[in-house]
C-alpha cells in the first residue's frame, strides 16, 4: 500500500498494477466457485421467478455500480497515494458487502414468500379435503329422493335426544295410499308424491330435523316442544297436502309422542307407540 502514483496511465504501466488485478481477478474466481458450492440453486431460482426481490437486488448492484462511475470520474487525472489506495480497498469492501447482504436479503425474502405460497396452496388443499369430508359426511345423513335427512341421522339425533335432559316430541307422519299412486300411475309419480310431502314437512317443521325413515314413513324431531304445539304443525302440514295439484287426495296419517325430563320411555318404546298412533289417527280417517 506504500505508492504514490500521479495518474491512472502510470499505475497501470507500474508492475503492482499486475499484481493487484491478478490478485482481485483470483478473489473474484475463488468467491464465485465459494457462491457456487454453498448457494442453493432453488433459492436462486426462487429469486429469479420473484420479480419483486430480483428488482430490488438488481437496483442495489445498479447503485453500486452508479456509485463507482462516480468515485472513478471523481479520481480521474489525480495522484493516487497510500491513503486513497486504503479508501478504495475500504470502499469496495463496503459496497461488496452492501450487494452481498441486499442480495442475501432478496434470497431470503424469495425463499420466505415461497414457502409462503406452498402454505397457502396446502392450506387450500386442505380446506378443500375438510369441505369434502364434510360433504360426504352430510351425504350420509341425507335421503337420495327427498333431500331431508335419512333413517340413520334420525336415530342418531333421537338417541342424542335421549341422553340430554330438555324434553321433546316426535311427529311420526305417514303418506297415505302411496302404493295406489304406484300402482295406478307409476313410481315416477310416486317419486314425486314424496318428494312434494317432503317439501311441506320441511317447510312446515321450519328449523326441525325433517327424516325419512323408509318408504312411505318420516320423522320429524322436535327439541323443547310440546304435544300441543307439534300437534298444530301436524294439521297444518296436513292442511298443505290438500293444496297439491295432484289428481288424487294427497294426506298425511300421524302420531305424536312427548317425552318429559323424567325418561321414562326409551327409544323403541317412544317409536312404537308413536306408530300407533298414527295407525289409530290413519283408521279414523278411513273410517
Amino acid at each position: 500500500m506504500a505508492f504514490e502514483v500521479k495518474s491512472v496511465q502510470e499505475f497501470e504501466d507500474d508492475f503492482r498494477y499486475n499484481i493487484l488485478l491478478t490478485t482481485v481477478l483470483l478473489l473474484l474466481f475463488l468467491f464465485l466457485e465459494a457462491f457456487e458450492k454453498f448457494t442453493d440453486q432453488r433459492s436462486i431460482q426462487l429469486l429469479l421467478k420473484n420479480r419483486g426481490q430480483l428488482l430490488f437486488a438488481t437496483s442495489s448492484m445498479q447503485l453500486i455500480n452508479l456509485y463507482l462511475l462516480l468515485l472513478s470520474i471523481s479520481y480521474n487525472g489525480q495522484a493516487y497515494t497510500s491513503l486513497t489506495a486504503l479508501f478504495l480497498f475500504c470502499t469496495s469492501v463496503l459496497l461488496f458487502g452492501a450487494f452481498y447482504t441486499s442480495f442475501r436479503h432478496a434470497v431470503k425474502m424469495s425463499v420466505m414468500m415461497g414457502y409462503q405460497a406452498k402454505s397457502l396452496s396446502l392450506e387450500h388443499k386442505l380446506e378443500q379435503s375438510y369441505q369434502n369430508i364434510r360433504e360426504l359426511q352430510d351425504s350420509v345423513f341425507i335421503d337420495a329422493l327427498t333431500g331431508v335427512h335419512n333413517r340413520k341421522y334420525g336415530m342418531e339425533k333421537l338417541e342424542r335426544l335421549l341422553e340430554e335432559a330438555a324434553p321433546f316430541t316426535v311427529c311420526f307422519l305417514d303418506i297415505d295410499h302411496l302404493k295406489q299412486v304406484n300402482d295406478k300411475y307409476g313410481h315416477g309419480e310416486g317419486d314425486r308424491y314424496l318428494v312434494s310431502a317432503a317439501d311441506i314437512l320441511e317447510g312446515v317443521f321450519r328449523g326441525f330435523p325433517v327424516c325419512r325413515m323408509g318408504g312411505d314413513e318420516f320423522l320429524v324431531l322436535l327439541p323443547d316442544t310440546t304435544e300441543e304445539q307439534a300437534e298444530k304443525l301436524a294439521r297444518n302440514a296436513c292442511e298443505n297436502m290438500k293444496s297439491l295439484p295432484f289428481s288424487y287426495a294427497p294426506s298425511f296419517s300421524y302420531g305424536i309422542v312427548s317425552q318429559g325430563q323424567e325418561r321414562e320411555k326409551g327409544m323403541a318404546a317412544i317409536l312404537q307407540e308413536a306408530d300407533q298412533r298414527m295407525h289409530a289417527y290413519k283408521k279414523a280417517q278411513s273410517g
